[in-house]
Formats: structure tokens, sequence, C-alpha cells
């Protein structure tokens, strides 16, 4: 007999909430090991920052000629964030982790329900 595929959220929470909810514990525990908080940038992290930033302050994007890649679709969301948490690096750092969370366990339970 086959195995029916889950394909709604209130199915999947139930079958993978528990391997999910590990995901994020072992996710949090690496977080609180590395502490993430400071206000500095790392490696690339103030060409995007600036992209915020100007935003944030002037209402206006402000790309530089350094980044060969366009960061719109960091920049955006990271304003909106800005907007309610204030600017600064730590902040932008947390949005970061909370995308790749997001990230790791959308791709736990699509792999586990394909």
């Amino acid at each position: 007999m086959l195995q029916q595929k889950d394909t709604d959220f209130k199915s999947i929470w139930k079958n993978h909430r528990t391997n999910v909810l590990m995901l994020a514990l072992i996710w949090l525990a690496v977080v609180w090991l590395v502490d993430p908080r400071g206000e500095f940038a790392i490696n690339d992290d103030w060409s995007y920052a600036h992209n915020v930033q100007s935003l944030y302050e002037e209402g206006k994007l402000h790309f530089s000629s350094w980044p060969a890649m366009t960061l719109i679709g960091q920049t955006i969301p990271a304003w909106f964030w800005s907007e309610m948490t204030g600017f600064c690096f730590t902040s932008l750092r947390a949005l970061t982790l909370l995308i790749a969370l997001g990230g790791l366990v959308w791709v736990y339970v699509l792999k586990r329900t394909q």
C-alpha cells in the first residue's frame, strides 16, 4: 500500500512537529553558542547594511558600485525589519538567522513530504 503524502499544513505539522522543534532547538543552541550580537560588520555586511541604512534613514535606495549583485531582494525585507526594530547590525543579523531557520525547516519539510 502506498503511503499518503502530507499535503496541508495541519497534517505536516502533526506528523513532523517533533523533528521540526528539535531542529529549531538545535538551531537556537548553535546561535546561543556563536552569540551573533555586536555592532560591527562581518565580511561584506557593511555593503548590505549601507543599502538598508540609506533606505531606512533617507527613504532612498542607494547602491554602491562595489557589489556585483543587486541587493534589492535583501534590502527591502531588511528595511521593513529595521522599521520595526530600528537599524543596527545585530537586528539585521537576527533577521538573517530567522530567515535561515525558516529555510532549514522548509527544506526539512519539503524533503520529508516528497
